[in-house]
């Protein structure tokens, strides 16, 4: 059986390391920009991993599978955000 690399699971153009906080910003503002978009863009490869392999492992379904990691991943960040307004309140 064939291993396939994680790589695979790259958003079209593969991986941009170039997000910047916009023109003449701030260097600190710059790399926590970075740093996040690092992080979502690993976050969203290791899911898009997890939902190729759940599917057991077919070809070309790629985009599919990363287009479904963005969506569970915003879901959950709604979800918690949704949490802390109502922690706030009193709620929770």
């Amino acid at each position: 059986m064939r291993r396939l690399s994680r790589c695979r699971f790259l958003p079209k153009g593969g991986v941009s390391y170039g997000r910047t906080a916009g023109n003449g910003a701030n260097p600190e503002l710059k790399k926590e920009v970075d740093v996040k978009g690092w992080w979502h863009e690993q976050r969203t490869r290791e899911r898009a991993y997890e939902i190729w392999e759940r599917a057991e492992r077919p070809e070309g379904k790629a985009t599919e599978h990363w287009v479904q990691a963005e969506a569970e991943i915003a879901a959950e960040e709604q979800g918690l955000e949704r949490e802390v307004e109502l922690e706030h309140e009193g709620v929770v």
